[in-house]
């Protein structure tokens, strides 16, 4: 070997450990850099129905069968879930509002279908420009599944649920937020107050309801209350009778006394009071006026279930009295927790009952 050969050899030999040095650095980065693991897509469930009827209450008769058509709007397009899958099934619950509606067997209050070609039917929505030639795009479908009722669906709290599914599975399924819903058959009215004296010095003061429907009432409950009120006279020596003019001279309301209306409304006086000082009686039906710190009276009358068609007592109390006395005799009857009603407009009344 020549003395140059020798010179350079352990430069040459370092140069060589750095070149291995590094292809073995750059493997262990090649570890570190390589392609992430392929993930499976999650399967996107339907977008979310919107029910859009029936709701409320609903008249019926008791002894006919009805029908119902059911209606929602399924979306195909969302800028939040561009992935969803379309419909491909629903199921349809009509049941009580504590039960949950699942995608299983048809039953009672419980349809399932495919999305098209089966027992539901369809529209398509479309959206579009004015300012465009191009086609409308389907920005979802109107759905719709009628059905008949009897009476086993009567006088209850149901709601109406919808379930859109890519298959036919619960955990598939997009459920809407239920709509409540009920057909009643039962019309409650309070029909009618009296009293009659038991002594000089005590009034009983009686209670009548009336169930107009063609379904019994189930439990029912009833308060009855004779307020004390402020009588007035034409004239001395006249009968007296309740004052309803709440303005009239020398009245002097307060604002927490009480204007009682005919549909059993307790109107405060603050609440109808002008500017002026005067109390606005527009669209006040007014039978009585009770000032507060006077007689208040009031008792809950035993739950009963009234037939259809039939009208029954349903409360009554007795109160100590001077003569003369006036009372506004309100009346309330209501079923609020078991059966809705149609018309609930007739549940209560106020009546004047001057005691002479």
């Amino acid at each position: 070997m020549t003395r140059s050969h020798r010179q350079f050899g352990p430069c040459c030999n370092a140069l060589a450990m750095g070149v291995v040095l590094s292809a073995s650095f750059l493997n262990a980065n090649a570890q570190v850099l390589s392609p992430p693991v392929s993930v499976t897509p999650i399967n996107i469930n339907p977008l979310k129905p919107q029910i859009t009827g029936p709701a409320g209450v609903q008249g019926v008769t008791q002894s006919q069968n009805t029908t119902a058509t059911l209606r929602w709007f399924q979306p195909v397009l969302s800028a939040t879930r561009p992935n969803a899958r379309d419909a491909s099934y629903f199921v349809v619950c009509l049941l009580d509002v504590a039960s949950n509606c699942t995608y299983g067997p048809a039953g009672t209050g419980i349809w399932i279908g495919a999305a098209t070609n089966s027992i539901f039917s369809r529209t398509a929505v479309t959206t579009g420009s004015p300012f465009t030639t191009g086609p409308n795009i389907i920005r979802g479908y109107n759905y719709s599944l009628t059905v008949t009722l009897n009476n086993s669906f009567y006088n209850r709290r149901l709601a109406v649920s919808v379930g859109a599914c890519a298959t036919p599975a619960t955990s598939a399924c997009t459920f809407a937020t239920p709509l409540p819903v009920a057909w009643s058959s039962v019309d409650l009215v309070a029909e009618n107050t009296g009293s009659i004296p038991n002594s000089m010095t005590e009034q009983h003061f009686y209670a009548e309801a009336r169930n107009q429907g063609t379904g019994d009432s189930g439990n029912m409950r009833s308060i009855l209350q004779p307020w004390q009120v402020e009588l007035t006279q034409i004239a001395p020596g006249y009968p007296w009778r309740c004052q309803t003019d709440p303005n009239a001279a020398g009245l002097n309301l307060d604002d927490n006394d009480a204007l009682i209306a005919a549909n059993g409304d307790k109107i405060y006086v603050s609440t109808r009071r002008t500017a002026s000082g005067t109390i606005d009686t527009t669209g006040l039906n007014i039978i009585g006026i009770h000032r507060q710190g006077s007689v208040e009276n009031g008792v809950g009358g035993a739950l009963l279930s009234i037939p259809a068609g039939m009208t029954l007592d349903v409360a009554s109390l007795d109160v100590a009295v001077t003569r003369p006395m006036g009372f506004a005799v309100i009346l309330v009857v209501d079923n609020p927790t078991i059966i809705p009603e149609v018309n609930k407009a007739n549940n209560a009344r106020a009546d004047c009952d001057v005691v002479q």
